[in-house]
């Protein structure tokens, strides 16, 4: 599918070495992109412009206290309308405990393949994983 016109893409991860390809990728993909390398990064982040950015896309395990799902959960409460979208190359119980099939969110598994981030990218964004419209 192609990309969301003026679309801006949050991208989350604290392994730099993961995180400038993934950001490259959805820059591939036909989006604005910017990054944080931590959860609590891009809450801040969030809190300064979250008028700024249409999706977040985020690592579910990070170091520190703001995991991915947590990060979700401020979005839910903070910033309802942003597209939210999860990633983790864990299974479940290393990724906090939580099953990612029964989230409030969609988890993309890694490693995934440029079809299956464009689309994922895509479903959130026209509506899939934004919480003001979950209700």
């Amino acid at each position: 599918p192609l990309a969301r016109p003026g679309a801006r893409v949050l991208g989350v991860e604290d392994d730099a070495a993961v995180r400038a390809p993934a950001v490259a990728r959805i820059a591939g993909l036909g989006y604005d992109v910017v990054e944080a390398e931590s959860g609590a990064a891009a809450i801040e982040m969030l809190g300064r412009s979250a008028g700024a950015i249409s999706l977040v896309f985020s690592d579910i395990v990070m170091p520190g206290n703001v995991s991915g799902f947590d990060l979700a959960k401020w979005v839910r409460a903070n910033a309802p309308h942003l597209a939210m979208l999860l990633t983790s190359g864990y299974h479940e119980q290393a990724a906090g405990g939580v099953d990612p099939a029964r989230a409030d969110v969609k988890v993309v598994q890694k490693p995934y393949g440029n079809v299956e981030l464009a689309n994922a990218l895509r479903t959130a964004l026209d509506g899939g994983s934004r919480f003001d419209r979950a209700r």
